[in-house]
Parts: structure tokens; C-alpha cells; sequence
């Protein structure tokens, strides 16, 4: 992400407002998830299999997001 961030900052104004929210998004994703893969300790038996499927969730989420994020990039900053 870091690196998209940097090529953000060199491409034009218009580009840089829409991708600096889409990076934003990737940033709040990835927080969200390794927020809950640290609860990971907190997980019991009883609520393992809701644990895997809220981070399961969360992470095609942003997978998705990040995929979505990079094709709307390459389209709009060469690389």
C-alpha cells in the first residue's frame, strides 16, 4: 500500500482524491482485520466457528477491495 500511496502522490490532482479514499479504505480493511486476528486469543470453542467466518468475511472483503482498488490504480497511474 505504501508503495501505491507514493504513486499516488506524483499523479494529478484529480486521480490523487479518488485514490488516496480508496487507499484509505485498504488501510481501514487491513486495520479491521488485524484487529480481529489479535482476538484471535479471546476465541473459545464455543464461538470458534464464528471467529473463522467473521475473519474469513472480513479478509475476502479486502481482498476484493484491494483487488478492485489496484485495477482502478493501473488504470489510472502508469505504472
Amino acid at each position: 500500500m505504501d508503495e501505491l500511496a507514493a504513486k499516488v502522490e506524483k499523479s494529478s490532482t484529480a486521480v490523487k482524491s479518488d485514490a488516496q479514499a480508496r487507499i484509505a479504505g485498504l488501510r481501514e480493511h487491513t486495520a479491521r482485520l488485524n484487529k480481529q486476528l489479535d482476538e484471535a486469543t479471546n476465541a473459545t470453542v464455543s464461538n470458534w466457528d464464528k471467529f473463522k467466518a467473521d475473519v474469513r468475511k472480513t479478509s475476502d472483503a479486502s481482498k476484493q477491495e484491494f483487488k478492485e482498488a489496484r485495477q482502478w490504480l493501473s488504470d489510472k497511474i502508469a505504472p
